[in-house]
C-alpha cells in the first residue's frame, strides 16, 4: 500500500529472477516503468510513487530478450480492527477478507480506485440478536460488514463466509441484511 508520501516498494525473494535479468515494475494505469535492483540471488526490489488504484505489472527480461510479465495483486492492508481493505476497480474480482470471508464484485459494479473494507462480525457484535425462541431453530453462522469507501455498487456483490465445521447437506441458511430506515 502506498505510504503517506505515495511511495510503495515491490520486493521479491531470491530466485524470482536470474542474476543477469532486467526487472521493471510497470504502472499500466500511468503508462510508466520503474527499474528494480536485482540481487545476485535473484531477488529484487523497487520503490516508486503510485496511487491506490494503479495497476502494476512485473516484467522480467532475460539476456536473450525473453520476457515474463506478471500482474501484481491490488493494494491490500490489514487494519487495526482486523478488517481488511482492498482496492477494487471496474474490472471487479474476488476480494478476500479476514477469517475466510470473501466478496465477489462483478465487473462494472464499482469505479476504479474504490477501497472495499471487509470485516468479519461475531455474534456478540452483530446488530440484531436472535431471541431465545429463534435460537431453538436457528444459530448464528457468521456476519460480514462491508464499507465501500463512499461508493455505491451498481450491481449486487456476493459475499462468502467460511463454514463452521458441523454443516450437513440438509442444513439450510437464512441470509439477511441489516438496514437502518428513518434513523
Amino acid at each position: 500500500t502506498p505510504d503517506a508520501n505515495g511511495f510503495t516498494t515491490v520486493t521479491a525473494t531470491q530466485g524470482a529472477a536470474g542474476a543477469h535479468d532486467t526487472v521493471s515494475i510497470v504502472n499500466k494505469t500511468k503508462n510508466t516503468s520503474f527499474p528494480a535492483l536485482v540481487d545476485p540471488n535473484g531477488g529484487f526490489s523497487a520503490t516508486f510513487q503510485v496511487a491506490l488504484g494503479d495497476k502494476l505489472l512485473v516484467a522480467i527480461s532475460d539476456q536473450s530478450g525473453n520476457q515474463t510479465v506478471v500482474a501484481l495483486p491490488p493494494f491490500t492492508r490489514t487494519n487495526a480492527d482486523g478488517s481488511q481493505s482492498t482496492v477494487v476497480g471496474s474490472a471487479g474480482g474476488r476480494v478476500s477478507g479476514p477469517g475466510g470471508t470473501a466478496v465477489d464484485v462483478p465487473a462494472g459494479a464499482l469505479p476504479d480506485g474504490t477501497i472495499l473494507t471487509v470485516k468479519a462480525i461475531d455474534e456478540a457484535s452483530f446488530p440484531t440478536q436472535l431471541t431465545l425462541e429463534q435460537k431453538e431453530f436457528f444459530s448464528f453462522g457468521g456476519g460480514i460488514q462491508l464499507d465501500f469507501g463512499g461508493a455505491t455498487p451498481a450491481q449486487y456483490v456476493n459475499v462468502s463466509l467460511p463454514t463452521t465445521g458441523g454443516e450437513t447437506r440438509d442444513d439450510r441458511w437464512i441470509v439477511g441484511q441489516v438496514l437502518t430506515v428513518g434513523g
